[in-house]
């Protein structure tokens, strides 16, 4: 069973984004050191290395979503599930998309690309199979040409994923606020290089990736 995230962990996860200034990269540090704590403690496989984590998962068909960190932490940790619910105000939209690790990464850049949740400026994506009992569908604008992105992986996703469900769990944080004690020899040098330009700098992001054990039971 997994392991429960204390309460300084949650508090840590809600508080609110420093805009400036070293506050706001010691935030942005605390969040990613929390939420990998608590994904280590409850058994899922650390990768600084993405694409060695999809060849694992190579001839998985997945659903992914980008999704706010605090609600992974709980599904994860605490063994609960995860409602999907749409809004029935705003009728069929995409909220997932299809994704086969290692044959085609279109789905998983169009979650991160098209979701919005983030906590301090960190990013999560999860991977999961399809639900029990869940309808997945192909969203009425799949076809809308409104960007470069490649929308025919979009779907739309209604049910609840269990933590059985949960194969996956992508983070991805600016390399600025990422804490330099995880980061790769590298990706230290690619900091130094960002830190020594002048101007307008282009920002660079940092991706790690979780595998997740199965969970016996999960708690509704």
């Amino acid at each position: 069973m997994f392991e429960n995230p204390s309460q300084q962990t949650i508090e840590s996860l809600h508080q609110p984004a420093l805009k400036t200034g070293i506050e706001a990269v010691q935030n942005q540090e605390l969040t990613f050191q929390n939420l990998t704590d608590k994904l280590l403690g409850s058994g899922a496989k650390y990768y600084t290395d993405i694409r060695a984590a999809y060849q694992t998962l190579n001839g998985t068909k997945l659903l992914v979503r980008r999704e706010d960190p605090l609600r992974i932490l709980a599904t994860i940790a605490e063994a609960k599930n995860l409602p999907i619910h749409l809004n029935p105000i705003l009728g069929q939209y995409a909220n997932c998309a299809l994704w086969e690790p290692g044959t085609n990464n279109a789905g998983l850049e169009t979650a991160f690309m098209e979701g919005t949740a983030h906590t301090n400026g960190l990013v999560t994506v999860i991977g999961f199979t399809q639900p029990e009992g869940s309808i997945v569908s192909v969203p009425a604008n799949n076809s809308d040409q409104l960007s470069t992105l490649d929308r025919r992986f979009n779907r739309t996703l209604s049910g609840t994923i269990t933590p059985n469900d949960a194969k996956i769990i992508i983070i991805r944080q600016p390399l600025h606020t990422f804490p330099s004690n995880y980061l790769t020899e590298t990706e230290r040098y690619n900091l130094e290089e960002w830190q020594d330009q002048t101007g307008k700098k282009e920002p660079k992001f940092i991706y790690r990736a979780f595998l997740l054990p199965p969970v016996l039971e999960a708690v509704a």
